[in-house]
């Protein structure tokens, strides 16, 4: 394996850290313009729409409920905007 030079080494962790400010400084322009989409787990989820985990559980199941992402396989996650949404739905068909 080549060795590469040593100056190049504090050329990346430079870039690293350049690229980790960055990121830092858009979060932050994002959550002050409310435009952060913000995960919450099955728990928050349920205390931001007041209701149990256990009945969040039930609505997935049955294809109901807002809607959510499944990450790393099986942990649930929500976005307040999908939250949102939910709540102004309609739950029933007028008769």
């Amino acid at each position: 394996m080549p060795q590469q030079p040593q100056q190049q080494i504090p050329d990346i962790f430079a870039l690293v850290d350049a690229v980790a400010q960055r990121v830092a400084t858009i979060l932050v322009d994002q959550k002050a313009a409310g435009t952060h989409q913000e995960w919450y787990t099955a728990r928050e989820a349920a205390t931001y729409l007041r209701c149990s985990v256990p009945h969040l559980e039930v609505l997935r199941a049955k294809g109901g409920g807002p809607r959510f992402s499944v990450v790393g396989g099986k942990s649930i996650r929500y976005r307040r905007p999908w939250l949102d949404a939910y709540q102004v739905k309609p739950k029933r068909k007028p008769k």
